[in-house]
C-alpha cells in the first residue's frame, strides 16, 4: 500500500527525495551534554516533495512528521483523503 501511494504522489508531478531526510525548521537548537555544556548547531529542514525551506508550518508526509511543507502537505492530506 505505502509503495502504491508513493507511486501516486509521485505521478502528480511530486517529487520525493530517496533517503527520507528528517526535517526541522532552520532553527539553532541548545544541546547540554552530560557536563553541562551547551552547544549550538543549525538543523536545515528541506520540504522531500519541493525542496522548500521555509514554511509555517511543517506536516506529516509519506516518510513522517514534519516531513513535508505546509502546501505540499496539504496536497498530500487531500491525496490521501481521495484514496481513502
Amino acid at each position: 500500500m505505502v509503495k502504491y501511494l508513493k507511486t501516486c504522489w509521485m505521478t502528480k508531478g511530486n517529487r520525493l527525495k530517496q533517503g527520507g531526510e528528517e526535517n526541522a525548521s532552520n532553527k539553532v537548537f541548545s544541546i547540554s551534554g552530560s557536563n553541562g555544556v551547551g552547544s549550538s548547531r543549525e538543523i536545515q529542514k528541506k520540504c522531500i516533495a519541493c525542496g522548500s525551506d521555509d514554511t509555517p508550518l511543517w506536516r506529516k508526509g509519506p516518510h513522517g512528521p514534519r516531513t513535508l511543507c505546509n502546501a505540499c502537505g496539504l496536497r498530500y492530506a487531500r491525496l490521501m483523503k481521495r484514496l481513502a
